[in-house]
């Protein structure tokens, strides 16, 4: 019997007169007592339950932003004041490697201010509620406002004012998502349980978002793709009803003139126009979503970004654990690319982590296929729109975003990955724009096929000397156009990866493997060519292995556009 019952009964006593009404006035008074009291004890309850779960994770904050300070030198004073203390000592080859290094240094000073900052911001969180709810003990007016129809009623009323709710990410950072030092530190303040919550309640919050770890992102990424394709089903079924439904409007104001049997000019496309559009970019948005379903169930897969706020779908797939391996690719495709033809893009990673694994001697790989922009198309309405091929706005803008998530992979992971950058056509100029910010973290950078990096020399680019490579095939046009800054065939600093048939050199796995030469503008990820071949070498960091030499695109072998 509950408490509830028993207070119920001790009043249901079969007598009447003044002191029957006296006693059920006294019992009437100790009920709603009852009721404040428990209100308050479990409102206290669950605030201290949650505020004792909440500081694991402001403590494994702290120990994560000391750990960070350990393994890059640096110290953290008593009154948080954060040293680089190995950097000023080292000596670099270059004043262009000493540049590079002295950005990144100051990064890593900055990211671990920013950790500090998001502990310090979830403990300041934690103090707040629970005092918020301590305060309630007096029963507070929020909880003296409420009116339980049961004891059992006011302990959940008690519970729901104690639980503090989930801790919200930070905002700020491209497209308000945060930086990726910030949602590294805020994530590192969650505790395991508040984690698990995010991931179940909320995965949007983290679905795209840099500086996460990738197997979180992709179990809510994975929830997404659920969520999205039955909402994407239901406005494609409710716009198609609206279609059907003008459509026999129409019809039937065509009867009612007159119009020659009702069904002249009923299926005129104008008359739907509007509708027809958001139909179109529903479609897009559904095929997208079942390219990415059919990857999401291939072995070894991680969905490390979905969205479907932007103009065309955009999506990041990677092959391998991006949270463990010691090599990390990122590939930026170009023109054309799109997520409902993802599947291509993927089955190339897939080729090349294998290729790039058994060069590293078994190392393990991750590539990953980043259309994490608005990619251009072969579209007569691109130019007008400013989404160009021709124009760099794509580029520019989609560098920002791919300078991020090469600073979230470092900053999600203990262990700094070795991080290579591979770029091809248009994807290599975004490529470019990305590597001309400071503190990406990439090691290596391959470009293939590429109208112009941005740049007119590889000092520009934050990466160390001699660690840019470049692979042109003969006979594609895309790579002699110089449109986005100086060709790389020809730009000092640029290491010549050979793309014509050749032998894999002693000292590789393939040793003694003939390689198949490649022509024109789309076989650079080719399997058993010699341009996958050397991309695997630079992902594999074996560059000692690679077929060096240059091969003249369709312009450079006459010679005639570059004097």
């Amino acid at each position: 019997m509950s408490l509830d019952d028993e207070v119920r009964r001790a009043g249901a006593r079969r007598w009447v007169g003044r002191a029957a009404e006296g006693a059920a006035a006294e019992l009437a008074g100790l009920r709603e007592q009852l009721e404040d009291r428990l209100m308050e004890i479990s409102a206290v309850r669950r605030g201290l339950f949650e505020a004792a779960d909440a500081i694991t994770g402001v403590r494994a904050a702290v120990e994560a932003v000391e750990a960070f300070a350990r393994a890059n030198g640096l110290s953290i004073s008593e009154t948080g004041t954060v040293t680089d203390v190995e950097g000023p000592g080292r000596r670099y080859a270059t004043q262009h490697d000493a540049d590079v290094a002295d950005a990144e240094r100051r990064g890593l000073v900055q990211e671990c201010v920013t950790r500090m900052d998001q502990a310090v911001r979830k403990a300041a969180e934690v103090d707040a509620d629970l005092c918020r709810v301590l305060r309630s003990g007096v029963l507070g007016s929020q909880l003296a406002a409420q009116d339980p129809a049961s004891l059992r009623a006011a302990t959940q009323v008690g519970d729901a004012f104690g639980d503090d709710g989930l801790y919200a990410p930070p905002s700020g950072g491209p497209d308000g998502m945060g930086t990726a030092a910030q949602n590294a530190g805020w994530w590192d303040s969650l505790s395991p349980a508040e984690q698990r919550a995010v991931v179940y309640k909320h995965p949007e919050w983290i679905g795209n978002r840099d500086g996460v770890p990738a197997r979180f992102r992709d179990q809510a990424n994975r929830i997404r793709l659920g969520q999205e394709s039955a909402s994407v089903d239901q406005q494609i079924a409710v716009l198609e009803a609206q279609r059907d439904y003008r459509r026999q409007q129409v019809i039937e104001a065509m009867r009612n003139h007159g119009g020659g049997g009702g069904y002249v000019g009923a299926d005129d496309p104008d008359i739907y126009a509007d509708l027809d559009k958001q139909l179109d970019r529903l479609r897009e948005q559904k095929a997208a979503l079942a390219t990415v379903t059919t990857l999401a169930g291939q072995p070894g897969h991680q969905i490390l970004g979905l969205d479907l706020t932007r103009g065309r779908p955009q999506a990041i797939v990677a092959v391998g654990d991006v949270d463990t391996a010691k090599h990390v690719a990122v590939f930026t495709p170009g023109l054309g690319s799109s997520v409902a033809g993802m599947e291509g893009y993927d089955g190339h990673m897939r080729e090349l982590q294998l290729r790039a694994s058994r060069l590293a001697n078994g190392d393990s790989v991750a590539a990953v296929t980043w259309i994490g922009y608005q990619s251009p198309q072969v579209d007569p309405g691109s130019l007008a729109s400013g989404n160009s091929v021709a124009l760099a706005g794509a580029a520019k803008d989609g560098g920002n975003h791919l300078a991020e998530f090469y600073r979230g992979i470092n900053a999600s992971r203990s262990t700094d990955p070795d991080l290579t950058a591979l770029g091809h056509s248009y994807g290599s100029t975004t490529t470019g724009y990305a590597l001309q910010q400071p503190g990406t973290g990439v090691d290596r950078a391959a470009f293939f096929g590429s109208p112009g990096l941005g740049v007119s020399t590889t000092d520009q680019l934050n990466v160390p000397t001699g660690t840019a490579s470049y692979a042109e095939a003969k006979w594609d046009p895309v790579g002699d156009l110089d449109r986005f800054g100086a060709d790389p065939t020809v730009m000092p600093g640029m290491n010549q990866l050979q793309t014509g048939a050749a032998m894999a050199p002693p000292g590789s796995a393939y040793a003694g493997h003939q390689l198949d030469g490649v022509t024109l503008h789309t076989a650079y990820l080719n399997d058993g060519s010699t341009s996958q071949y050397n991309l695997a070498t630079v992902v594999a960091d074996r560059q000692d292995v690679a077929v060096r030499g240059t091969n003249f695109g369709y312009t450079d072998q006459d010679g005639w556009w570059h004097p």
